[in-house]
Parts: structure tokens; sequence; C-alpha cells
């Protein structure tokens, strides 16, 4: 009897090796940031209500970012930009592309710059003309995963990948992994140059141009974390770390030093737990997408303050018509924030969200 027991025992554990030794994955250990938050913040924070502000829109926004004529522009994952007004909400198309659509920026003198995610490539346009190529290489690097894009006051333009590659589809690979494949490209369309400012991040997403300043701020979804970067040479100058979730996008309010950033799923306690574990974590990667832990909604924004180079958080609670949804990116002008539904989380709607700002900043 006692033999039998061994044999299966022992083919077990080659199995299991087997496994391991062919997972998808070659992850590393690293130690989650405790929770910069309580626990609860999200929960217990103060509520700001919004309702569905344009509606029918013809594919998933991402992206948003205000033009120099106060219309509010959103990319779409059907590869459009179309361009709202904040009071009626009617929208109008002002770009096209073939591609799936994220980050966007516009310039000042409105030109639209729009991440093209699934191609790897940074577009740009005229309002009313075509989405053309303007980047899908750096150093020799093909990009990919590409995510968003920020205009710094001189116009040079910095743009995000996630991770090299890999794609969307693999974000659950990418965060078990936690090797830091993402980048933070500097670009300037006046003369084509490109160049890799920072590398080695983790999952990076949003990023969004510090005003009248030569830093921007900077979301790694999978460190749960915002850091203000120097585009002078890419030093880390700041960061909060220990969000309450997988960051996503980070937009400039009109009120000075204050920046909005989206939370697109709660922390995973498994993820966590795991995090010192990359044996375990292989094996992991083998479950089937059926029962793997994937994104959940999370209503809830981080309002971040900037003063100098030190960095306070606090987080609101959004509440919709509607079930609970997650964001990707929220953006503030005149007191009242335009929010974009996360496409990542299921049953996310083709609408844009507004709602008035109840209290003053931190």
């Amino acid at each position: 009897m006692r033999r039998p027991i061994l044999i299966g025992s022992a083919i077990l554990a080659m199995a299991i090796f087997g496994l391991a030794a062919t997972s998808p994955i070659n992850p590393v250990a690293w130690a989650p940031p405790n929770n910069h938050l309580s626990k609860n913040s999200c929960e217990a924070a103060p509520v700001i209500k919004v309702v569905a502000l344009a509606k029918d829109l013809p594919g998933k926004a991402d992206g948003l970012a205000f033009g120099g004529n106060g219309e509010l522009f959103a990319s779409l994952s059907n590869g459009h930009v179309v361009a709202i007004d904040p009071t009626s909400g009617q929208w109008r198309v002002a770009s096209r592309s073939g591609g799936f659509l994220t980050g966007l920026a516009v310039g000042k003198k409105g030109e639209i710059f729009a991440v093209d995610e699934r191609a790897g490539a940074l577009l740009t346009a005229k309002d009313g003309e075509p989405l053309k190529s303007a980047l899908r290489t750096v150093d020799g690097q093909r990009l990919s995963w590409t995510n968003d894009v920020t205009i710094l006051g001189d116009g040079q333009l910095f743009l995000t990948t996630t991770a090299t590659g890999r794609s969307l589809d693999r974000f659950f690979d990418e965060v078990l992994e936690h090797r830091g494949s993402g980048l933070l490209v500097r670009f300037d369309p006046r003369d084509g140059s490109a160049s890799i400012l920072r590398g080695k991040l983790q999952m990076t997403n949003g990023v969004a141009a510090v005003p009248n300043s030569d830093r921007v701020l900077l979301a790694e979804s999978s460190t749960y974390e915002v850091s203000l970067v120097s585009t002078k040479d890419g030093a880390k100058l700041a960061s909060i770390a220990g969000l309450p979730g997988f960051t996503g996008n980070v937009r400039a309010s009109d009120r000075p030093n204050i920046f909005w950033v989206t939370l697109l799923s709660p922390r995973s306690p498994l993820i966590d737990s795991l995090a010192h574990y990359p044996f375990a974590r292989r094996l992991l990667a083998w479950l089937p997408p059926s029962v793997r832990p994937g994104p959940v909604p999370l209503p809830c924004l981080i309002e971040i303050r900037l003063e100098d180079s030190k960095m306070s958080a606090r987080a609101f609670r959004i509440e919709t018509e509607g079930k609970p949804t997650s964001f990707s990116t929220a953006i503030e002008s005149n007191g009242r924030l335009f929010l974009s539904p996360a496409s990542i989380v299921p049953g996310s709607q083709n609408v844009i969200y507004s709602g008035l700002i109840p209290s003053p900043s931190l």
C-alpha cells in the first residue's frame, strides 16, 4: 500500500514541477506596499454623484482631454475621437482611425494625439482629419501595449507602454510575473525624435504633465503607485504607493496642484499574498480564464495634491445611476468631473459621466 502512495506522490510532484517549468511566465519575488490609505478608504470616502452626459457613443471611451475651445475630447475603442459639449453632452466625430484607442491628449493648436493600444502606436491628426501614425518604434524597439500620452508645455509628448511584448489580453500574466517591462517614452513631434526616459516600469498606465514644469505624474498599476518623475533625466522625485487598487489614468485638474487618478480594480489579496512566492505564481498562470481572479468594479477615485515635491492623497466614492463601475479616466473642469468607464470591467457602457465635485480639495 505504501509503495503505490509513494509512486503517486512522485508522479504528482513531477507533474507540478513540469507545469512550473513550462509556465508562460517567469515571475520574481516582490514586496507589496502597505496600504497608503486605510483599507476601507473608498467605502468611507466622500461621495460624488454622476450622471450620463454623452450617451450612445459609437465605442467605449477611455482617454479624456479638453481642447482649447472648451470641448471635451474622448478616444474610443472603435478608433474614433469624439468632441463633446461638456454642458449638453452633444458630440461629433473629430477624427478617426481603424484602431483601438486609449490614451489621448490635445495640443494648444487643437492637434489631436491618440494612442492605439493594440497596434502599439501613437497617432496624430488635426481636428476633422483622419488619424495617422506618428510613432511606432523607439531606440529600434517596436512599441507594444501603448497606453497613454500627455503634452508638456514646450510641446514634447510623453507616452506610456504598459508592458513590452505583451498585450491587454495577457494582463493576468503581466500582473503575476511582476518583472516590470513598461516604458515612459519621450517624443518630440517637431522633429520626430524619440527616446526611452524610464524603463522596467510596473504596468505603466496613465501619465499627466505637471503644468508649468518639467515633471509628469506617472501611474504604475501593479504597484498601486503614482510617481512624480523628472522629464529631464527620468528620476523619480516622489511617489505614493499602496493605493487601494490598480491605478488607471492620471489627469491634471484646472485647479492648481490637483490631479485625479482612477482605480481600475481593487487590490487582489491572492496576488499580494503570493508576491513572495514566484513558484506558486508560475502554477497560477495555468489557471483557465474562467477561474482566474479578474477585474471587479471599484467606483473610487484618488485626488492627489502636489506641492513642490510633496504628494498627498484622499479618496472619493463615485455613485452612478446604474450598477457600480470602475473608471478609466477622470478629468476636472470648472468644478465638475468628467469620467469614462473602464472597459476592462465587464458591463461598462458607451457613455461619458459627469458630476459636481461636492467639497474642496485637500
